[in-house]
């Protein structure tokens, strides 16, 4: 936590491992991570918070069916073009976990179907640096969420998937989205 010079790790076997939260967070310029196998890991809130230098995430086996929050796990990593393919069949939380990632490339295909929160979840504020670059959002069924998405600043983005939020009691928020050509039924 907050070893802001760090820029690489060795790889770290971490089978045991069961509480990865804040573990790598305010670490600024770290630019990799590699971990094994992490199937044990009932925690992951704020890991990878503001690591805006870290480009790519590489795990071996991270089965998250123990894990139900990702609030900002993902937060901060302006430099991550991509997000690990993760099991997050019984996260519940997907508060801020994907704000300020400003260079994904592509979106994982993640579960949500038991995902019950989405404050923020691409959530850009009013910062001028916080163009996302992501090209399509994939289907999202959230059956069990009571707000719906918010997406905004996806300057690059050309698709938008199926949006569903059926149990939602607020409306979903799109704006500043110029070159979306493709919309999905909401």
């Amino acid at each position: 936590h907050s070893c802001t010079l760090l820029k690489r790790l060795p790889y770290l076997n971490t089978p045991n491992l069961t509480n990865l939260s804040s573990t790598f967070a305010y670490c600024t310029h770290l630019q990799k991570v590699h971990l094994s196998s992490v199937d044990s890991v009932t925690a992951i809130t704020e890991c990878f918070t503001s690591c805006r230098y870290l480009k790519e995430i590489k795990i071996d086996s991270l089965n998250c069916t123990g894990v139900t929050s990702l609030y900002t796990t993902f937060s901060g990593c302006a430099s991550l073009e991509y997000l690990p393919e993760i099991n997050t069949s019984n996260v519940t939380s997907f508060d801020y976990a994907v704000t300020y990632t400003k260079n994904l490339k592509k979106f994982p295909n993640w579960d949500f179907s038991s995902a019950t929160r989405f404050n923020g979840f691409f959530g850009f504020g009013n910062r001028g640096d916080a163009n996302f670059y992501i090209e399509e959002i994939p289907d999202i069924s959230a059956p069990n969420s009571t707000n719906a998405i918010a997406i905004s600043s996806l300057r690059a983005c050309k698709r938008v998937g199926n949006l569903s939020f059926p149990s939602a009691t607020s409306n979903p928020n799109f704006y500043d989205m110029p070159l979306v050509e493709e919309w999905g039924e909401l």
